[in-house]
C-alpha cells in the first residue's frame, strides 16, 4: 500500500481550501463592517456623554449658587450655633452639596472598544494547500 493521497483526496482537499477561503472572506468582510459600525456607533455614544457632561455641569453650577448662598448664611451665624448639633448637622448637609458639585463637575469615564483586527484572524485555508501529498515529498 503506498502511502500517498490520492487524485480525489486531493482534489476534495483543493475543495475545501477554496470553502474555507470564501468562509474566512466573509468573517473578514464581517468584522470589518463590525468596525465601521462601532466606530460610527461610538461616535454616538460621545455625542450622547458630551450632552450628559453639559447638563452634569449646569446642575453642577445651580447646586453650587445653593451651595454657596447657604454657607454665606451659615458663616454669619453666631459661632455657638455653628458648633451646636443643628449647626453640626447643616455643616454636614453644605458638605455633603459641595461633594454633589464635585462629582457632577467629574467628566463622564468612557472609551470605545478597540477595533478588531480583521488580518489577526488566522486564513486555516494554508494548512491544507501546504499539505504534503506524500511522506516522501516532506
Amino acid at each position: 500500500m503506498a502511502y500517498r493521497i490520492t487524485r480525489n483526496e486531493e482534489i476534495k482537499i483543493e475543495d475545501y481550501v477554496m470553502k474555507i477561503r470564501v468562509h474566512h472572506d466573509t468573517v473578514f468582510s464581517a468584522i470589518q463592517a463590525l468596525n465601521a459600525k462601532m466606530e460610527e456607533e461610538a461616535l454616538k455614544v460621545r455625542a450622547a456623554i458630551d450632552a450628559l457632561d453639559a447638563v452634569k455641569t449646569e446642575a453642577a453650577g445651580f447646586l453650587e449658587d445653593i451651595h454657596r448662598e447657604h454657607e454665606e448664611t451659615f458663616d454669619l451665624a453666631d459661632e455657638k450655633w455653628q458648633e451646636s448639633n443643628r449647626g453640626q448637622a447643616v455643616r454636614d448637609w453644605l458638605d455633603e452639596l459641595a461633594s454633589q458639585v464635585q462629582n457632577l463637575e467629574s467628566v463622564t469615564d468612557w472609551e470605545a472598544p478597540e477595533e478588531s483586527d480583521p488580518n489577526d484572524l488566522e486564513n486555516p485555508a494554508g494548512l491544507l494547500s501546504d499539505l504534503y501529498l506524500s511522506p516522501e515529498a516532506l
